[in-house]
């Protein structure tokens, strides 16, 4: 998965270098909103590899247990961005996400995630427009995940939760390259720990001294749409 995102994203750098620059077609909505900086509305599509670790204590057993998983991910995206002012390169954006997980244990027999349902939550971030066509961009989310399906199956009686979890961090990296003046191709990378928010519903464990936390990495690439 990621060498194919690498060459996918590579294809769309190599074309859009080669390509002539994007015609302005309406000069008056081309220099207000694209030219000096793609400011207003950005909506974005993403599918994303995942590798992380869960760490959790006093659910099954009283021992710390690990177990690292690999998943895909899907996330919707809206974002407003405004310069910090007129005609500079910086600015920024604000915003929500919303999406889904689904996660492997790796062919452990004891944990299984199911899926994992990512709320609707707040997002920051700057960007920097190198030119029409480049676009950098460095973003902090806050959100829940809704996990329906986490079980664990390290005694005699197995364990399984529905519970909500929200980030200590989320912190995202991200390119876009437009190919068209309205469309172009979105990379990024993500940094997460995502911690117990709330008391699960619980059959057949004590919830008061439960541990749970999770660090992960996504790697993904899309679609994002200027709305214009």
């Amino acid at each position: 998965m990621l060498f194919f995102t690498y060459l996918v994203l590579a294809g769309l750098a190599a074309r859009a270098l080669a390509a002539e620059p994007l015609v302005p077609t309406k000069p008056l909505l081309w220099n207000s909103t694209v030219q000096e900086f793609r400011r207003n509305h950005h909506l974005a599509f993403i599918f994303a590899s995942t590798q992380g670790t869960w760490q959790y204590q006093q659910l099954a057993t009283e021992d710390k247990q690990t177990y690292s998983t690999a998943g895909v991910a899907a996330k919707f995206e809206y974002s407003f961005r405004i310069p910090f002012n007129s005609g500079s390169p910086f600015g920024y954006l604000l915003g929500s996400s919303c999406g889904f997980n689904y996660e492997d244990t790796r062919g452990s027999t004891n944990l299984e995630v199911g899926q994992v349902w990512r709320l609707p939550g707040a997002l920051a971030g700057i960007v920097w427009n190198l030119n029409p066509q480049w676009s950098f961009l460095l973003t902090v989310e806050h959100y829940l995940e809704r996990l329906e399906g986490f079980s664990e199956s390290g005694s005699e009686v197995p364990v399984r939760l529905k519970t909500t979890m929200q980030p200590s961090y989320d912190l995202g990296y991200a390119v876009e390259l437009y190919s068209a003046l309205f469309w172009g191709a979105r990379f990024e990378l993500h940094q997460r720990k995502i911690l117990y928010a709330t008391p699960p519903d619980l059959l057949g464990a004590d919830v008061e001294n439960v541990k749970m936390s999770k660090r992960d990495q996504w790697l993904g690439i899309g679609v994002v749409y200027h709305l214009l």
